[in-house]
């Protein structure tokens, strides 16, 4: 106690903020000096972590992984009654950035077109939830359409859960809730290019810091993408939001049309979003990690199994220096991603493509094996 006294606290001028800021020190420097446990402990062979009370065992994560895939895959199909609408990507979607133009989103390229309300009168016929009288007045059975709407959104939960986990390492989960998936008072966060799905999370804690990018793309594996792709642009998130407005009115309408992660006619809020998060955790993966505890472990998972690539960084410096500049003018005006994304270079890109096809590997989802 008298080396911490001695060390941080100093004699000069008592002024009242003075001595806050002196004990303010003290005592962290008391708090900051106790032992502590690890958050993460890893295990020796690699094949678990722990957490607390709670265990990740690595064989059934990724187990787990294809077991939520499969979810999705088996109530779509139910829902449907056997029904896809995308059998894969269509070629040649481009998809245009720049447009800010409000409600605009990938699923409006013109190759989706054909598709938008097929599903919509599918639904609609398949389960009886509309009928025209004698006199030509159409009627709605509103419990069948909020029906319709739950189920729908249990066709989604799984993929939710695959969004969080599986495109970025770490994920927040206030920003995955506020992903757009149209352009609205925010810019939307999904994009499809040559048959890529990407996210880009601008609204985060490093959006503030030096030398760094602004916004962070996220990869989605080609296995959860090809779900994303025909959930949005394939027609079921077309029929969703005219059976919220049937449901609920105008403005589940504009929820569903903007926001990614909806349920039974509205956006899911933080706190339901943990218990389910923590309680599908518990059903797949055997493993009752929460929100923060997930963000802990996916982070140490990565450290442990990820081998950095400095290529990259070598790349970003010889590129500099053969332009006869810094690396942070180089990224702020020299070979940006086309589009109104700033300071994100072809090579930031590349860079965070090459850590989603190792992360996704990870979890089982290829394009290599898992690392050992």
């Amino acid at each position: 106690v008298i080396a911490v006294h001695d060390e941080v606290l100093r004699v000069g001028r008592l002024t009242t903020f003075n001595m806050i800021h002196e004990y303010q020190q003290y005592a962290s420097a008391l708090a900051f000096n106790q032992k502590r446990e690890p958050k993460v402990y890893v295990d020796p062979n690699f094949s678990w972590l722990s957490i607390g009370t709670e265990t990740m065992d690595l064989a059934k994560f990724r187990q787990g992984i294809q077991t939520l895939l499969q979810q999705v895959e088996d109530r779509y199909l139910k829902l449907t009654h056997g029904r896809i609408m995308l059998e894969d990507m269509p070629d040649g979607v481009h998809d245009d950035m720049t447009n800010s133009t409000r409600g605009h989103s990938f699923a409006m390229h013109k190759s989706f077109h054909p598709l938008q309300l097929k599903l919509f009168c599918h639904l609609v016929e398949e389960y009886g939830l509309a009928m025209v009288d004698r006199s030509g007045v159409l009627s709605w059975d509103i419990p069948a359409v909020k029906d319709i709407l739950r189920q729908s959104g249990d066709v989604w939960k799984p993929l939710y859960h695959l969004l969080y986990i599986t495109p970025q390492i770490s994920t927040r989960s206030v920003q995955f809730l506020q992903h757009h998936i149209s352009n609205s008072d925010r810019h939307r966060n999904i994009f499809v290019e040559a048959k890529e799905v990407f996210f880009l999370s601008g609204y985060s804690k490093t959006t503030h810091m030096t030398d760094r990018d602004a916004c962070t793309p996220a990869f989605v594996n080609p296995k959860v993408a090809r779900w994303l792709v025909e959930f949005l642009a394939g027609g079921l998130r077309e029929a969703e939001s005219i059976l919220a407005q049937v449901a609920y009115g105008d403005s589940a309408q504009h929820d569903y049309k903007t926001f990614l992660v909806m349920d039974s006619g509205s956006r899911i809020h933080p706190d339901q979003w943990y218990a389910t998060f923590k309680q599908t955790n518990r059903e797949v993966f055997q493993c009752s990690w929460g929100v923060r505890s997930f963000r802990q472990g996916a982070i140490a998972m990565a450290r442990e199994f990820i081998s950095p690539n400095h290529a990259f960084a070598a790349a970003d410096d010889l590129l500099a220096e053969g332009a006869d500049h810094s690396t942070e003018i180089d990224h702020a005006h020299y070979g940006n991603l086309r589009g109104s994304i700033p300071e994100l270079s072809n090579n930031a890109v590349e860079k965070h493509r090459w850590l989603g096809n190792e992360w996704h590997s990870f979890c089982g989802l290829g394009p290599f094996e898992p690392q050992e």
